[in-house]
């Protein structure tokens, strides 16, 4: 089963920030962090008067279902999120669920895979950093080709040598 999350931060010690909100992800052995990207720091997409972001990606393992683990994610994000959540907006943890193993979601509280995956450079380098043969499990395009296909160049990515 593969399972990979988004981790980011761009309020404090960003870097700090992603490691304790992982730590409290793995509290009680319901998630353990598998493989994990290096540290990308990244501009803000959409709502770009904020400071720049920190961002990396983590393969867990669960037995948790998805919907359980977006919950545990939810009590993680509101230990860090203590002021109300600006959408897109400067926030000291964003955790998300990109991929659940080969499921299919769309609610309103979940969509898996997440569908801003292809759109997000920030997403795709430190997802391919550790799958890079990673497979769009809707339409089976690489993400590889996804990253090539991004021209955007609002979006910028760099590794964070911190």
């Amino acid at each position: 089963m593969s399972i990979y999350l988004s981790c980011g931060s761009n309020l404090g010690d960003r870097v700090a920030n992603i490691q304790r909100a992982l730590e409290q992800l793995q509290d009680n052995g319901d998630v353990k962090v598998l493989r994990r990207s290096g540290y990308y720091e990244t501009s803000p997409v959409e709502n770009t008067d904020q400071p720049f972001f920190i961002n990396g990606i983590v393969e867990v393992g669960t037995r948790l279902s998805s919907r359980q683990l977006l919950d545990k994610i939810k009590v993680v994000e509101a230990l860090f999120n203590m002021q109300p959540r600006i959408n897109k907006g400067p926030r000291v943890i964003d955790l998300d669920i990109l991929l659940y193993d080969n499921e299919h979601i769309n609610s309103d509280q979940l969509q898996l895979p997440h569908p801003a995956i292809c759109r997000r450079k920030f997403v795709l380098m430190p997802l391919l950093e550790i799958e890079p043969d990673a497979l769009c499990p809707v339409d089976h395009r690489r993400y590889d080709e996804c990253l090539a296909l991004l021209n955007d160049p609002s979006q910028k990515v760099e590794i964070y040598h911190g």
